[in-house]
């Protein structure tokens, strides 16, 4: 059966499917919806099934390319009486359709249409303004409709993406339970570490190439449960810096694997390593190198964010080594080889191979540079801010 989330709970019973639609029946018992969707048949499906149950409909039609123009985006207005938005397309589609729920302040209803389109629960969207990085964090409550039986057919090169985004939400999971480990909030540690551990079970016991489908949904529904920082994750930063560098802003899906691998590689290399007496990493010039390198100054953020970071380094220090074995615990195992054998076979089933990957020495720069790019106490940013990252670069380049 098809499943609703509703901010990130799930409704199963039939019951709490039609509870939903009554709602929103009373909603719109006046008012128009806006339709949000790129042109093709889904939006326009989409309308005319609405248009028929008697709904009044406004129209917005977006492509890949407005998600560049963010002035252009905040300036274009629909009728005030918008009483719900209605996204149905690719992840872009809904991200876009985020921002007009937030503007009007109505309820969210997103039908993605692809596996990637499975991550618009979480209320964070990225876009850009001429050469600016825009994070986006929606205030409006979305619903995500997950039609099944739409999702399973899907090219070799979308379930690659999905499973990078589903391992970049894994590393989104652990980042944020080291963090609440630095916090001292063991228990809110616990219950993300139980759900990066429930995800890589599934991938461990169910995922090959061609039975990719439950473990993804699943994951999907594990992942919506939890709302992570405004930085969107580790993963997700370096996906986009490495987009940036290679100048193809739009396709960021596909480094979102080969990022969520890199730095989980990172994790399990350097977690036993002590940094001794390596120099502390030099800030400005890394978000200069940033600037230089992605050609964007949304670094600004960096620039005007204060922390005291630096000053609980001893107790950062003492907790990453004295829960290590835990970490390491946690990551080991052949999962993660074994997701990128079946990455790789679904990359090269669909024309592009490995072809396309940026070069080890680029890739472990940018990781490098990502540790300052991250919001929080990701282990990502201890590890550089401790200077291990700087160490390990300097020595293999």
């Amino acid at each position: 059966m098809e499943r609703i989330l509703n901010n990130g709970v799930i409704l199963q019973k039939e019951s709490e499917f039609f509870e939903f639609v009554s709602k929103v029946k009373k909603l719109l018992s006046y008012g128009k919806i806006l339709l949000i969707h790129e042109d093709g048949k889904e939006g326009k499906s989409a309308k005319e099934a609405l248009q028929k149950a008697g709904y009044v409909i406004e129209e917005g039609i977006f492509t890949k390319g407005d998600i560049f123009d963010f002035s252009k985006l905040k300036e274009k207005s629909f009728s005030e009486d918008c009483r719900l938005v209605i996204s149905v397309g690719e992840d872009y589609i809904l991200s876009i359709a985020q921002l007009y729920a937030s503007r009007y302040s109505v309820h969210h209803f997103a039908i993605p249409t692809t596996l990637c389109g499975l991550f618009s629960a979480i209320p964070y969207s990225t876009f850009f303004d001429t050469d600016n990085l825009i994070r986006f964090h929606s205030t409006a409550t979305t619903t995500v409709f997950l039609a099944e039986e739409s999702l399973k057919e899907r090219k070799p090169r979308e379930i690659a993406y999905a499973l990078g985004q589903t391992l970049c939400g894994m590393l989104s999971l652990f980042d944020k339970g080291y963090e609440f480990l630095i916090l001292g909030r063991e228990k809110k540690a616990e219950e993300y570490f139980s759900a990066f551990l429930a995800i890589k079970e599934l991938f461990e016991k169910n995922f090959t190439p061609f039975s990719f489908f439950q473990p993804l949904y699943e994951s999907a529904i594990i992942l919506a449960n939890f709302v992570f920082s405004p930085y969107l994750g580790t993963g997700f930063n370096l996906s986009w810096l490495i987009s940036l560098y290679k100048n193809h802003k739009v396709s960021y899906n596909e480094n979102c694997f080969l990022a969520g691998y890199t730095v989980f590689q990172i994790y399990q290399s350097c977690l036993p390593i002590d940094g001794g007496c390596a120099m502390p990493p030099d800030t400005v010039m890394d978000i200069k190198e940033i600037e230089i390198t992605c050609g964007i100054s949304a670094t600004q953020n960096l620039r005007e964010t204060k922390s005291d970071y630096a000053n609980d380094y001893l107790r950062r220090e003492f907790i990453t080594k004295d829960y290590c074995p835990e970490l390491l615990n946690m990551l080991k195992g052949e999962w993660l080889d074994s997701l990128a054998k079946s990455y790789r076979r679904l990359m090269g089933s669909c024309g592009f191979g490995l072809k396309k990957n940026i070069y080890i020495d680029q890739l472990f720069n940018l990781t490098n540079l990502c540790g300052q790019f991250v919001d929080g106490y990701p282990l990502l940013k201890h590890l550089k801010l401790s200077g291990i990252t700087d160490l390990l670069y300097k020595t293999e380049v």
